[in-house]
């Protein structure tokens, strides 16, 4: 076995391809037709996301010394790790990969902006006793036996899916706008690599 070092241009361009597959996994994400689906792709993305840095980890071998490395290393990693967003994904790589954790996908209402319902042309079925929102902002008129009839959704509810574990902080946001706000830090950390080993 050769002691030569891979030539750092070989890990860069390993460190690109993976963060192609992460950019594949957020789009299987946002266009997955089932719930099944949409689990793989989350479970893709972080591992994927993961892997990113692991292949720039192998740079090590083209420094002088442990020091200048790791010096190197810290520099280049400290946005992606004081980046809320960017650490929450990275560290739940674990949990979901590695422990078995379940990925459970819910869906999000958010009205943007103010509504009033009934609209003035909305046609109130007979004997219906008022109206009512479920958890996804969609009205339903109540009839006097309980039963809902559904009413004419209310324009300005935007819909996305998420997961059901996301942190307090993130949870007004589309999980495909936080994906893509990790696959943004990863980019900087690959760049940062690139202009100092140069393209592959």
């Amino acid at each position: 076995m050769s002691g030569t070092a891979v030539p750092a241009r070989q890990w860069i361009t390993n460190a690109l391809e993976v963060l192609e597959s992460v950019r594949h996994a957020m789009e299987d994400f946002y266009n997955a037709p089932t719930e099944s689906r949409a689990k793989t792709a989350i479970r893709n993305f972080l591992e994927q996301g993961r892997s990113v840095t692991w292949a720039l980890e192998h740079l090590k071998s083209n420094f002088s010394s442990k020091e200048e490395w790791q010096s190197w290393w810290d520099t280049t990693c400290s946005e992606l790790r004081g980046d809320p967003v960017a650490n929450w994904f990275y560290r739940l790589r674990n949990p979901v990969v590695k422990e078995g954790q379940p990925v459970k996908i819910r869906t999000v209402a958010h009205l943007e902006g103010e509504f009033t319902f009934p609209p003035p042309d909305e046609t109130r079925p007979p004997g219906a006793t008022g109206w009512a929102l479920d958890g996804h902002m969609v009205p339903w008129w109540i009839m006097p036996d309980g039963s809902r009839v559904p009413a004419r959704p209310i324009e300005g509810v935007r819909r996305w899916n998420t997961i059901a574990n996301v942190p307090e902080a993130f949870r007004g946001r589309p999980l495909t706008d936080l994906m893509a706000e990790y696959v943004a830090a990863l980019e900087r950390v690959v760049v940062t690599a690139t202009d100092r080993f140069g393209s592959p």
